[in-house]
């Protein structure tokens, strides 16, 4: 497939990176226009980790974000809950950039996350350079976790959303 026609939205991504601190970017919009694809193809570009987020057991989903954040050389954190795993790449983690697909799921796992994460937000985003990068295919759902909860803390530095009407997707067969 053919990555196309999304320079805008790579560009959003490289000026988070780019950015001296930390930033928050928030992708919303419907299934199958290239959310995903779109953070793939910027992931090639910068060393990152990646985790998809899915519904089961909080332990169980810890466990997948320790397997997200594992370095090299074998090191693998444990983790109880996905609080422990955000707080671990703010604090400690070393690549700088996080990628959560499907970040809603999350709150059928543990609804007090985004309540968790915003505090964890509070506490180091003035204080370290992390990137933290969430999609989600619930835009409502998006839109409630991200901008209109309050307070407004968990507001992403950068926002892109499908517009209505926009169905584009970003990733075609040659």
């Amino acid at each position: 497939m053919r990555f196309y026609d999304r320079s805008g939205e790579m560009e959003t991504l490289r000026r988070a990176v780019r950015h001296k601190g930390s930033a928050m970017v928030v992708i919303s919009g419907r299934r199958r226009i290239g959310k995903s694809r779109l953070v793939d193809e910027f992931m090639n570009e910068n060393d990152g980790y990646r985790a998809f987020a899915v519904p089961k057991e909080e332990k169980l989903v810890a466990g997948d974000f320790a397997d997200a954040l594992s370095e090299g050389g074998g090191y693998r954190p444990v983790f109880n809950t996905v609080r422990d795993a955000f707080e671990y790449f703010l604090a400690r983690a070393e690549k700088r950039i996080m990628y959560v697909d499907e970040f809603p799921n999350l709150l059928e796992v543990n609804p007090s996350i985004p309540f968790e994460l915003q505090k964890l937000w509070e506490r180091y985003s003035a204080s370290t350079d992390k990137v933290l990068i969430f999609s989600g295919s619930y835009v409502g759902m998006m839109d409630r976790i991200f901008t209109r909860r309050k307070p407004r803390s968990l507001a992403g530095t950068a926002k892109w959303k499908d517009r209505d009407g926009d169905n584009r997707p970003c990733a075609r067969d040659p």
